[in-house]
Formats: structure tokens, C-alpha cells, sequence
């Protein structure tokens, strides 16, 4: 994987992993922030590994969803 992320690729490989776990989830959008799916169900399987990674590329909770900010 490249020393540097994009913000979509960092967007990308966040969807990825949580559609493993969330193959249909919810997305929605506000105030620069895209929201998706349910960050409990999803956090409570992930990895130690896993969360850190998400942690690392920006992936936050946001009231029940995992967020990610576009700064645009």
C-alpha cells in the first residue's frame, strides 16, 4: 500500500471494511460529513486491527454511524 492515502482512497478502503461486516448499509450525507452504516453493530466485530485502520484513515462515530469528513 502507498506511504500516502488519498482522502478516497482513505474513504474507500473505510466503505470496504465496513461493508464486510454491514454488506447493505445506510449512507447519507451532512455538512461535508458522509455517514454509514451502523457503527455499534460494526465496531463491536471489528478487529483491534481493523478499528486502528479506521482510526488511521479518518473514520470516526457520529451518533450511530461510522463518519467521514470531506474537507471540500
Amino acid at each position: 500500500m502507498p506511504e500516502f492515502l488519498t482522502e478516497l482512497t482513505k474513504f474507500l478502503l473505510g466503505v470496504e471494511a465496513i461493508r464486510r461486516f454491514e454488506i447493505d448499509a445506510h449512507i447519507s450525507t451532512d455538512n461535508g460529513f458522509i455517514y454509514v452504516g451502523n457503527y455499534e453493530l460494526i465496531h463491536n466485530q471489528m478487529s483491534k486491527s481493523e478499528l486502528t485502520s479506521m482510526e488511521l484513515w479518518g473514520w470516526i462515530k457520529s451518533g450511530e454511524s461510522w463518519a467521514f469528513y470531506i474537507d471540500g
